[in-house]
């Protein structure tokens, strides 16, 4: 393991519903300064959503810094206090009213960890009933999509879908699976 730069000063630059930060930093290997951008946006949670064991309920909505619509997960922000259970239910309920009998638990990831401080958990949602119309934020323009599983598998198989949260959990349920057919 290698050593850990020491902080030398951190300043809060912008907060909006992120937060900018630079810290300054010496590195222990040869003592540089230098400055550290750093953007923060807590924790959140991203589900990869069975209506049924075939058939997923996504979101598509158009991604500025990227400037294209991407097909992603249901996701959304931890509130402070908030279980990772409680955040995705509330999340599939706002975005697609929605609600999961099943909620289990995947993997945590970084999504970009050389400049994003945030941890988004990925979780498996199933036996979902709809309960209401969806209620999402105003600035969140989604269109609900709901497509076969293994349409969406082939997709990001062949490099058609971008979102690191859309990726990741659906190559981890797939090996997953595939773990558990073997014994």
């Amino acid at each position: 393991m290698t050593k850990k730069p020491k902080i030398i000063s951190s300043e809060q630059v912008y907060k909006g519903w992120l937060e900018l930060r630079k810290d300054r930093l010496i590195l222990p290997r040869n003592s540089l300064e230098y400055d550290y951008d750093v953007i923060k946006i807590g924790e959140g949670v991203a589900m990869l959503a069975f209506i049924n064991s075939d058939i997923l309920l996504l979101a598509t909505q158009y991604r500025h810094p990227v400037k294209e619509d991407m097909l992603e997960l249901i996701q959304g922000g931890i509130k402070k206090g908030e279980s990772i259970e409680d955040a995705a239910n509330r999340e599939l309920m706002e975005e697609t009213g929605y609600s999961a009998g099943t909620i289990e638990y995947m993997a945590t990831i970084y999504p970009l960890p050389g400049s994003l401080e945030m941890k988004l958990h990925i979780v498996r949602a199933y036996c979902l009933e709809k309960i209401k119309q969806p209620e999402p934020e105003p600035a969140e323009d989604l269109v609900i999509t709901i497509r076969p599983y293994q349409q969406v598998l082939e997709e990001v198989l062949s490099n058609m879908h971008k979102d690191s949260a859309l990726v990741t959990a659906v190559m981890y349920n797939e090996l997953k699976r595939k773990t558990l057919e073997r014994f």
